[in-house]
């Protein structure tokens, strides 16, 4: 039971200003409630200094003295940090001073308006939250930021939960995104979360995207996270989507599950030197990484990604809509450890690779429409299966790429132009039926027969009077046979 009592400063009524907010203390826990003063015409600020272990100074109606701010004294904080605020526009400004801690937890009731709530630590030393931090930012446009805006070698901490319900409107959620200037070069300025992320109803959500690039005194903003990250916007209907992770030189790690959902809106997914590292054991039924982007053109972009180590179990499962997906791996150091379903939904989808490690299947679903599949020096370390539905469809897989298991490709109505120029790394049971209408096959890229590792060959060309093309090479001979459904027309050439 919470027994010690917080050092209560109240002010006389005759120096009440109005409005303003309230201070109490309720066994240790330290609550401010109402309107704080303004500082700008439709502004209401307040700004909470953590100035010692469980200590704050709290500023009410500006972000400093000259601004006409109205300095409320120290109070102890023995339990939680509780704001409860108003339906007006709030600023809110929790910053650490120096190497100091709250035990608790932070609880944030913006409620209505367009609200802002600032976490950071501007101090030169390590400092942190032990608790949760729990915001909720009721109807309008809100922004929560928390980030470590010192620029020294330190860490800002929360050794709980972050949660951010954003409510009805346009909201967005910043996890170290300070870009202010260094005070000496080459500094690591990171933030560390104990338990996790829950983003509902959040558009907007910025993880490790801070710090200086280039220039004299640059810096990073790394973040690691222990625990789940859940990201559901889907309730916010038309809403465009952006989520962000890592940067070119700020990584982002994860020890735990990423659930990503999308709504209906246009939802752009910017990951880039993102690790998840799996924690689970080997061969386990845990989904480590799904992404749903739902219904809207959506764009997924993974440049440096890794999900799961060498040896583990990490899944990736991907779900499109009817919109259009564009799904792009780059940079060459992408790699997943564990099985890949994507699922492209009935839009003109299109999914580009160049150089992903993938250790084990890789299973890719299209739809009625169009579905266009480039795998430039991908390596597949077991089957790749692919079925593309009844739009005009493409695969392409380079020369360079390898599959070690085996390959599965499905056509259906629609006009299918199948390149397989992997060669000497193709390896396994390979089948691939075409369906109908006019298609295209060509099966090249041998070096000499004695490197052909097709365990069996199966093509079908599908039941129909359309010309069907299949250019295979001459080195395939000692395994090839007629495709099935060859018809009369159809021109089969080994070259």
């Amino acid at each position: 039971m919470k027994n010690r009592r917080g050092l209560l400063q109240l002010e006389g009524l005759t120096e009440r200003i109005v409005p303003a907010v309230s201070i109490r203390a309720v066994d240790g826990d330290l609550v401010i409630s109402g309107i704080a003063n303004s500082a700008t015409t439709g502004q209401q600020n307040l700004f909470i200094t953590v100035t010692g272990d469980n200590e704050v100074t709290i500023r009410d109606g500006g972000t400093s003295a000259s601004a006409g701010g109205i300095t409320r004294g120290v109070y102890e904080v023995s339990g939680d940090l509780i704001l409860n605020l108003s339906n007006r526009n709030d600023v809110v400004t929790i910053d650490f001073g120096g190497a100091f801690s709250l035990d608790g937890n932070v609880t944030a009731n913006l409620n209505n308006g367009n609200d802002s709530l600032l976490i950071s630590n501007s101090g030169a030393a390590n400092a942190g939250i032990l608790g949760d931090i729990t915001v909720d930012g009721g109807n309008g446009n809100d922004t929560f930021t928390v980030t470590n805006s010192g620029i020294v070698n330190s860490t800002l901490s929360v050794g709980g939960t972050l949660s951010f319900n954003g409510g009805a409107g346009t909201d967005t959620m910043n996890a170290n995104n300070s870009t202010a200037a260094a005070t000496s070069a080459a500094q690591i300025a990171g933030l560390d979360i104990g338990n996790g992320m829950v983003m509902t109803r959040v558009n907007n959500l910025s993880v490790a995207t801070g710090g200086k690039t280039s220039g004299t005194n640059s810096y990073t903003t790394p973040v690691t996270i222990d625990g789940n990250i859940t990201f559901n916007a889907s309730t916010d209907k038309l809403i465009p989507n952006t989520v962000t992770f890592g940067s070119a030189t700020n990584t982002a790690t994860l020890a735990g599950a990423l659930t990503l959902t999308g709504g209906q809106g246009a939802d752009t997914v910017v990951w880039n030197q993102l690790s998840v590292v799996d924690v689970i054991p080997a061969e386990d039924t845990v989904l480590e990484v799904s992404v749903n982007l739902g219904l809207g053109l959506n764009n997924l972009t993974l440049t440096d990604t890794v999900i799961g180590i060498g040896g583990t179990d990490a899944d990736f499962a991907y779900t499109g809509g009817t919109g259009t997906d564009n799904i792009i791996l780059t940079g060459g150091g992408n790699s997943i450890s564990g099985s890949v379903t994507v699922s492209l939904g009935k839009g003109t989808n299109t999914f580009q690779d160049s150089d992903t490690a993938y250790d084990k299947n890789v299973t890719i679903t299209g739809g009625d429409n169009a579905d266009t599949i480039t795998m430039d020096t991908a390596s597949i370390g077991g089957l790749l299966s692919v079925s593309l539905g009844k739009g005009t469809n493409g695969l392409d897989l380079n020369a360079t790429g390898s599959v070690a298991g085996g390959l599965t490709y499905v056509g259906t109505s629609g006009v299918d132009t199948v390149d397989i120029a992997t060669g000497d790394d193709l390896a396994g049971d390979v089948s691939i039926s075409l369906g109908a209408n006019a298609d295209s096959l060509d099966l090249s890229g041998f070096t000499s027969v004695s490197t052909v590792n097709y365990a069996s060959l199966i093509i079908d060309l599908g039941v129909d009077s359309s010309i069907d093309t299949v250019d295979y090479d001459s080195d395939l001979n000692t395994i090839w046979t007629d495709p099935l459904n060859l018809g009369f027309t159809d021109d089969v050439n080994s070259v």
